[in-house]
């Protein structure tokens, strides 16, 4: 059964992005005065004076964009001249998210300008542009404000109806990892994924280096997800330059390291009957080795694409460390090892890889292979622990961009039981997919937890359930 909607909860769902010139402050303080009723029931309004000291503007914009499901524009000329002839970053942003996540963008003329000139031109007015608001009188223009006031509103119920319609399953992950398509619910990580993305940038723009960036952390820490929700999908929304889109592969190695890389490089077609004649040939081409004593096939490979050279790789190898215990065949891994490494450092090849590994099996790299080692040592990127402000993003917005949020006593409680303890973040995850789950049968989110005895608890049960169902020979 689905619940109605509060009207707070309506509105906690929603962000808007508010733009102006400094001279047209005025304007801005005056629409969000209007804005004030929708504010007490949860919708937050985002304006540069909320970027921080220290923090950049680019970095902020984007954010807030990022966050942001209505974009409102106060024009005027200095705001053209600041924003679309200057820099151009607020078009390109504005453009980004009208097109990858369907943002609403309003916009009114505050002040005589030219805007047929402009990028705005692509973008309907919420309000006759050839009469600026300055140029009327004071109670048209209140008029005009208030019709905007409810044209956010509307676009505000359209929104949350689309993110409900789209979250039928729980926006939390439980054991599993965030998927690329799931970033709009992955939170927590944004100073990590900025981070590495600019790593990525640096180590794809070098001339000379080994295109390998390494995310490391222990066991529960989230890496995969980090992977694929934060810096896949971070790519896909801001690639590298080059005329081609990438080419993203994943895989995770197992047993067959290079059986897998094959067939995540050449999949099989899904029929009754799938021919595996070519992934079978590619792994015994991945496993030659050339004259010069190299593992070059993954280059060969890459390099012989159709617009290859044109086109990056970005290869993700998750959970790395099943090379280690899943892999019996010593010749296997270093032959994947060799195929990665070779790739990753022939400047002829695009091919970028990225490698998720627990940090407790770096001893294992450093026996092993040692040049794999001395790159994760130089290139590798710590997964911290999350602080406290990132952790109560976990726990609150999945739930309120679902349009069904926690209560502030459920998240402090989660908060008390998961900071600072190791690996609760799993547990922490598995429970929250508990306590959605009660709450899509009416059940309040203090009652789920108390239920299945705080984080941890649900999965200790379950843990005990399966140990109790294994024959004696199992255990």
């Amino acid at each position: 059964m689905v619940r109605c909607l509060p009207v707070r909860c309506l509105y906690m769902c929603a962000q808007i992005f508010l733009a102006n010139s400094a001279s047209d402050s005025p304007w801005r303080e005056r629409l969000t005065l209007m804005l004030a009723p929708l504010q007490q029931v949860g919708l937050r309004c985002w304006d540069e004076t909320q970027i921080q000291p220290g923090q950049h503007r680019k970095d902020a914009l984007a954010a807030a964009l990022n966050a942001a499901s209505i974009a409102v524009l106060l024009v005027s000329s200095s705001f053209l001249a600041r924003e679309f002839a200057c820099d151009q970053e607020l078009p390109r942003m504005l453009d980004g998210a009208h097109k990858e996540k369907d943002l609403k963008i309003l916009w009114v003329a505050v002040r005589p300008c030219l805007w047929q000139e402009s990028a705005l031109a692509a973008y309907q007015p919420a309000h006759d542009p050839e009469r600026p608001l300055c140029t009327i009188s004071d109670s048209d223009a209140d008029a005009i404000l208030i019709g905007l006031c409810r044209r956010i509103q509307s676009a505000v119920v359209d929104t949350v109806s689309s993110i409900r319609g789209t979250e039928r399953r729980s926006p939390y992950r439980g054991l599993s990892a965030f998927e690329m398509d799931e970033s709009h619910l992955f939170f927590g990580r944004a100073t990590l994924i900025e981070k590495l993305w600019t790593c990525f940038n640096a180590l794809y723009d070098s001339v000379d280096a080994t295109r390998l960036l390494a995310i490391v952390g222990p066991s529960g820490s989230g890496k995969s997800s980090v992977a694929r929700a934060g810096l896949l999908a971070e790519l896909s929304r801001r690639p590298v330059p080059g005329p081609q889109a990438m080419r993203i592969i994943v895989l995770k190695p197992g047993g067959h390291p290079v059986r897998a890389l094959a067939l995540a490089l050449h999949p099989p077609a899904i029929q009754e009957a799938p021919d595996l004649g070519a992934p079978r040939k590619l792994v015994d081409d991945l496993l030659q080795v050339s004259r010069h004593g190299e593992f070059d096939g993954l280059s060969s490979w890459a390099a012989n694409l159709p617009r290859g050279a044109d086109s990056p790789i970005v290869l993700l190898v998750d959970q790395f460390e099943e090379l280690y215990t899943l892999c019996r065949d010593k010749e296997e891994r270093n032959a994947f090892v060799g195929l990665l490494l070779h790739a990753a450092s022939d400047q002829s090849c695009p091919v970028f890889v990225i490698v998720t590994l627990r940090s407790d099996f770096l001893e294992e790299t450093h026996r092993q292979h040692p040049l794999l080692n001395r790159l994760l040592a130089e290139q590798g990127i710590i997964v911290p622990a999350l602080s406290r402000a990132e952790l109560r993003q976990v726990i609150a917005e999945p739930a309120a961009r679902a349009g069904i949020p926690f209560d502030v006593a459920t998240i402090e409680l989660l908060l008390a039981e998961s900071w600072g303890n190791e690996g609760s973040l799993t547990l922490l995850e598995f429970a929250l997919t508990r306590i959605w789950e009660g709450l899509r049968s009416n059940k309040d989110a203090g009652t789920t937890l108390r239920e299945i005895g705080g984080v941890g608890g649900s999965l200790a049960r379950m843990g005990h359930a399966l140990y109790v169902a294994l024959r004696p020979s199992e255990k």
